[in-house]
């Protein structure tokens, strides 16, 4: 196939299986086709079950046309949002399988080359924002490749609106660059849209004030809804037609009858018994059926009510497996694992298979491609029953054997903190419409439900101008700045999860040393568990229980603790983790923990096992790092008494590790015993043995963290494979793996930024202007005192000028370096570019290209958003910066004279292009991808 595909010979080349063939939809077919034509619908509306998610292989084939000049042109970036935490690492999924079948496929090479002509390192990239605490940050490191990011809307709108949820917000952070990635060369999907209403009124504000610069980029940004049940349709809804309903696979999904009885739950009003109990009687029922269903799911509310329902229905004669959203992706993942066989769509169902029952929270909901024989469920919104019962019967294969029941939650006088009105509102309107106790639930056959059945949807409040000013104050950030959460979620949202990672090597009795310890291995994403604040700080004050749901971005009990902090006798303290150089890393009282955190504790604390998040479990949470480390290819093993006896080692491999010294006078365990230990664990077969292994198949590095004594003490003995330096966006790595000029590093920037900017389509002389920064960016470095720094606090005459050297490294050396040079407090070098640039010929440069080279040297490290950052240099200056530090003065009046040129999101994208073509250069120089912001 050498000429460009069609979409539906594209789609079985990318799906088909050796004996399998794949066939796109109709629906499919005729969206790809539009898309080429005449952009994106506003609102895709379709049922559940009819495959939503290929929207992405929609984009990506779009992608490539519009590449090739066969369709218009399509945003680089598509970001998948949908507020259900298990969903995102399945569109994650689906992203690298299409990453990866595309560079396999001889037949797909029209396609590929199209998409390595847009500049990117690979056809398609897949990522997710799922918490932040994701080692691999490749998303965010190129402009032009084109890249699927599965995410949230608290990870996506946060960016958005520069104010990333874990990013730092320090005098270096990479704010713009995260919002100028967003708000540029991006489709945004956003899933389930009915969930997420105010974040959808937010995107259509932004949307409107994208068109505010007075030059445009011409960057192409969309925002598309995808919903089952639409609020307020309009004219630009795509949905199905005749052709799809002709179509024998969609018709038999869509026709699948699914009665469903109604029960009534007996007992005192809004109790958790009373539904617990319905729900077990009701499993119990159908599992003592003749020939009854052999995967049964019962869908609740609350994570509580799950944990207990599972609890009740554990029998030798049946497996239940609980699946809540509130809980660490790496335990999740095997937990399904083990299961996956018997829940998937698609497979063969046998008369002689042992029973399993799936107990799970709204986390099942949407996206989660799964096939229930029978489904109990609490009642809820329509909107919300409509989409578990898309897990049921889910391609239609059962021949009207589905099964179903929904229970009543008894009612109260208090509305539900989640479904509010609604969900009385639906049980009454069920029982209307039913016919001796039952109803048809499936797509085509459900009834049509009045408004009041649908869930509360709170607006967002109208998005001024003057709102999107302050957010794009980023350096510094403004002391009284306009909180975005509303935005995302409506004035009644639940504020941003708190997420919680536990760890063996951490003594509660020293948490002194915590900070040490976790910087020597820092917190990875599939560690990590996230839940609400409220319940993350009665947890740790022991104040009492706070029952939670998996519904993201819906209301939740308030936001309430002791007001006094100290309320307990002893509240247990937790690490707040910015990283390891940020000032907010610290140890904190439970009261001082507030929505976006992320905390690291001591594993002894308890509050988690196999299934996620348990307040009231007291047992030590296994530390499951060395497996996560395993995962993202960066094997450690760390040799620490309480990791060694969570997996039933013994302990006595620890007593040969004889302290020594090295060179800087540390302490350091000796080599040679780590080396055998190692050898033990990986020869022992306990849990730990992989990881082992991997580390003795590298080139093994030891480390350790503490103060040690006689034997090892309080150290933290680790061994690795993997590049130890921090990875956290503004960390000062000022030194690097081997010198490098500064006019290598200059012209090394400017190849790239001058070639993106140029794939980027940028026009009126920009290019040119960004080549030109770029090539000055880094003179504030010819200072001889930021030399004598580099070279680590030595006079640096006679010396080459360089922009990095491996004589200064992070570490102990730095402050001595730094203090040797004469630099004054809070210098910074771009400060002095900006001061530089003044007496440069800039050539055939107009004066508004000149204005624009200006503020891309000013803000090259993030700074200068809009004030340059404050240094009193005035013993012996290289050249005089004082003017330009002025609140008054030519740096933020500029930074507003540019913004309102190329409007917020514009001059962030132009800003994104030089800051990242200096990583990727620094990267190169070092011999690695992984290199920071310096």
């Amino acid at each position: 196939m050498t000429a460009f595909p069609a979409f539906d010979q594209f789609f079985a080349a990318l799906w088909e299986l050796p004996g399998k063939s794949a066939a796109a939809f109709p629906w499919q077919i005729r969206l790809a086709e539009a898309v080429t034509h005449d952009g994106w619908p506003e609102v895709i509306a379709l049922p559940t079950g009819c495959g939503k998610t290929s929207v992405i292989d929609i984009w990506c084939w779009a992608l490539a046309r519009g590449a090739v000049g066969l369709g218009v042109p399509q945003p680089r970036r598509l970001f998948f949002v949908i507020d259900r935490r298990i969903v995102v690492d399945d569109v994650f999924a689906r992203g690298q399988a299409i990453s990866d079948r595309l560079q396999r496929t001889e037949h797909l090479a029209p396609v590929v080359d199209a998409l390595m002509a847009l500049g990117g390192d690979t056809p398609i990239a897949a990522a997710r924002l799922r918490g932040g605490l994701e080692i691999d940050r490749a998303w965010a490191a190129n402009p032009v490749q084109p890249m699927l990011c599965a995410s949230t809307v608290d990870q996506v709108g946060s960016r958005l609106l520069f104010r990333g949820y874990g990013l730092s917000q320090g005098v270096k952070n990479q704010l713009a660059i995260h919002a100028g990635l967003v708000g540029n060369d991006a489709l945004i999907v956003l899933d389930e849209a009915h969930l997420s209403a105010p974040f959808e009124a937010t995107l259509r504000a932004v949307a409107r004030e994208r068109e505010r610069s007075t030059t445009q980029l011409n960057l192409p940004w969309s925002v598309v809804t995808m919903t089952a049940t639409p609020r307020e349709p309009g004219a630009d809804v795509f949905g199905l037609d005749d052709a799809d309903h002709r179509d024998d696979r969609l018709r038999r999904r869509l026709d699948a009858p699914k009665p469903t009885r109604l029960v009534k739950a007996k007992g005192k009003k809004g109790g958790t018994e009373p539904v617990a109990e319905a729900c077990v009687s009701e499993v119990e029922s159908l599992l003592a059926e003749p020939d009854g269903p052999k995967v049964v799911g019962v869908v609740v509310n609350r994570v509580a009510r799950a944990r207990l329902i599972a609890e009740r229905l554990e029998d030798p004669a049946r497996d239940v497996l609980l699946l809540i959203g509130p809980s660490r992706p790496h335990d999740r993942d095997e937990v399904i694992r083990t299961s996956w066989g018997r829940l998937a769509s698609g497979r063969t169902r046998r008369a002689g298979d042992r029973p399993l029952v799936l107990v799970a929270t709204q986390t099942i909901e949407v996206g989660v491609d799964i096939d229930l024989d029978a489904l109990v469920t609490e009642c809820a919104s329509w909107e919300a029953l409509r989409q578990r019962f898309g897990r049921l019967d889910r391609l239609g294969e059962m021949n009207g054997g589905a099964r179903a029941a929904i229970v009543e939650s008894p009612s109260t006088k208090d509305l539900d903190p989640i479904y509010g009105a609604a969900l009385d509102a639906t049980w009454k309107f069920l029982t209307e419409v039913a016919a001796n106790g039952f109803v048809d639930l499936g797509v085509s056959a459900s009834p049509q439900a009045p408004d009041e059945t649908r869930g509360p949807a709170p607006n967002a409040p109208f998005l001024f101008p003057a709102y999107v000013d302050r957010w794009c104050q980023t350096s510094p950030i403004p002391t009284h700045d306009v909180s975005t959460s509303e935005f995302l979620h409506g004035p009644d949202d639940r504020p941003a999860d708190v997420e919680i990672v536990w760890r063996a090597d951490l003594d509660p009795k020293t948490p002194e040393s915590w900070k040490d310890v976790v910087a020597a291995n820092p917190p990875l994403g599939r560690e990590a568990i996230r839940v609400h604040p409220g319940a993350v700080r009665r947890w740790l004050d022991g104040t009492g229980s706070f029952d939670v749901s998996d519904a993201e971005g819906q209301r939740e009990a308030a936001f309430d603790l002791p007001a006094v902090n100290g309320a307990c006798r002893d509240p247990r303290l937790a690490l707040r983790w910015r990283g390891p150089s940020d000032e907010q890393t610290e140890t904190v009282r439970p009261g001082k923990i507030r929505p976006g955190d992320r905390i690291v504790v001591p594993a002894t604390y308890g509050g988690c096992d196999e299934f996620g998040w348990a307040p009231e479990q007291g047992t030590p949470v296994c530390d499951i790092l060395e497996s996560v480390a395993l995962e993202a290819n960066q094997p450690l093993l760390r040799l620490h008494e309480a990791i060694l006896h969570q997996h039933g080692l013994d302990l006595g491999l620890l007593d040969a590790l004889v302290v020594t010294d090295d060179e800087g006078g540390q302490p350091m365990p000796d080599r040679d015993a780590v080396t055998s230990a190692v050898v033990a664990i990986a020869a022992g077969g306990s849990t730990l043995a992989d990881a082992a292994e991997a580390v003795l198949k590298g080139t093994p590095s030891l480390y350790s963290v503490g103060a040690g004594g006689p034997g090892v003490g309080d150290l933290r003995v680790f061994v690795t494979t993997r590049d130890t330096r921090p990875t956290d966006e503004d960390s000062l790595l000022v030194g690097a793996r081997k010198t490098v000029t500064l006019d290598r590093h200059s012209s090394d920037v400017a190849r790239y930024a001058k070639a993106w900017a140029d794939l980027l389509g940028f026009g009126n002389g920009i290019s040119e202007a960004i080549e030109f920064a770029a090539l000055h960016h880094d003179d504030g470095k010819r200072d001889p005192r930021f030399q004598a720094f580099l070279y680590g606090g030595a006079p640096p005459f006679g010396r080459e000028v360089v922009a990095k050297s491996p004589a200064s490294r992070r570490g102990w050396k730095l402050r001595p370096a730094f203090a040797a040079s004469g630099l004054p407090r809070g210098y910074r070098h771009e400060t002095t570019s900006l001061a530089l640039i003044r007496d440069i010929d800039t050539g055939a440069l107009s004066a508004d290209q000149v204005d624009l080279v200006a503020c891309l040297i000013a803000t090259h490290h993030g700074c200068a958003r809009p004030f340059a950052p404050v240094s009193i240099d005035s013993d012996r200056p290289f050249v005089d910066t004082s003017d330009l530090m002025r609140i008054d003065g030519e740096v933020p009046e500029r930074f507003w004279r540019l913004t309102r040129t190329y409007g917020w999101w514009g001059l962030a994208a132009l800003e994104m292009v030089l800051r990242l073509a200096d990583h990727r250069a620094s990267a190169d120089e070092d011999g690695t991808r992984t290199m920071v912001d310096a």
